[in-house]
């Protein structure tokens, strides 16, 4: 279970769950963009939300009662935290530019992973100038992916 107790949910992340779990009418619009987006480009994998995005992708129809969904206990309790305390109506433009914001936390995982791969052939080939700078970029990237 990632959603626990003091675990970073970010602004995107509860747009996303706020959207997914929406059964409001004018909202079905903004619920099937993100649904399409998360069942198309596995946006939502390692995320604090996963496992409740998951959940609300896997159900046809939005619930009436998110919280009746087959969530576990820290799941429900999240959900009802996000859409409890959310005061900022959902737009289109807030949906968006949060699906935004994880596409771009995707490509800097991406670029991470490379990172390493490139370190670890840096250090096989012993090319210290290579592994300064790939630790420097790492160095910088870990930064940008700790603010999301």
């Amino acid at each position: 279970m990632r959603a626990t107790g003091g675990a970073q949910i970010t602004p995107s992340e509860k747009v996303l769950v706020r959207a997914a779990s929406s059964g409001v009418r004018e909202e079905a619009e903004m619920r099937r963009t993100v649904m399409e987006a998360l069942s198309g480009e596995r946006l939502h994998e390692g995320l604090e939300t996963e496992t409740l995005l998951q959940t609300l992708l896997e159900c046809s129809e939005p619930p009436d009662d998110p919280t009746q969904l087959p969530l576990n206990d820290g799941d429900r309790q999240l959900l009802a935290t996000i859409v409890m305390r959310e005061d900022e109506a959902l737009t289109p433009d807030l949906v968006q530019g949060a699906l935004e914001a994880l596409r771009h936390r995707t490509q800097l995982a991406q670029r991470e992973r490379e990172i390493i791969h490139r370190l670890i052939e840096a250090e096989r080939r012993q090319d210290d100038v290579a592994l300064l700078r790939l630790k420097q970029e790492k160095l910088e990237l870990d930064r940008k992916l700790a603010g999301m």
